[in-house]
């Protein structure tokens, strides 16, 4: 039986100590998302690494980033595979200051 599960990642919480004034176009970091799981880990901490890719503009988000970025959306929301092989690591996100 298939059940939904979701799930978010607070932003604001991760990013609190970062200075977006100091990083330029295309910078990214890496940072840490601390979770945990209802499910047989008893809760048990969980961690996982986060990609986070600066970006002044969205026109200044380089194209192919955003095809990579539309493509696996749509798989995902069409239920699709990528690929046989494990998840994109790290998961990436990416932050634009304005339109």
């Amino acid at each position: 039986m298939w059940t939904k599960k979701t799930g978010y990642i607070d932003l604001k919480n991760t990013t609190k100590k970062i200075n977006f004034n100091t990083l330029i176009n295309g910078q990214y970091l890496i940072t840490r998302i601390y979770y945990k799981l209802n499910d047989n880990s008893n809760n048990a901490p969980q961690m996982i690494q986060l990609k986070l890719i600066y970006y002044t503009h969205k026109s200044d988000i380089p194209p192919a980033l955003l095809a990579q970025v539309s493509n696996r959306s749509s798989s995902a929301l069409n239920y699709q595979l990528l690929d046989n092989g494990p998840a994109p690591r790290p998961p990436l996100i990416i932050i634009v200051r304005s339109h």
